[in-house]
């Protein structure tokens, strides 16, 4: 179902996302915008946003250098 937004913008809730992490050597553009040294270490994350209908709505690729990123999971059992 879409919905509008305060400007009229129609807007779709998104079901599912997608994630893909996984390192890399920074490009020679990247590194002059990130401010680092081509080659060195990186994780890239793309994210991929589906709608309820498993239509592709929007992907992000972000490009973190390896001290730019800290992920925390937490796990919980339910039901037990």
């Amino acid at each position: 179902a879409l919905n509008r937004g305060e400007d009229s913008t129609l807007i779709e809730k998104i079901k599912e996302l997608k994630q893909e992490v996984g390192s890399i050597a920074i490009s020679r553009d990247i590194a002059e915008l990130l401010g680092v040294e081509a080659g060195d270490p990186a994780l890239r994350v793309i994210r991929y946003y589906y709608s309820r209908a498993d239509i592709l709505l929007s992907v992000s690729i972000n490009i973190y250098p390896a001290d730019r990123f800290n992920i925390t999971t937490r796990w919980r059992l339910t039901g037990e």
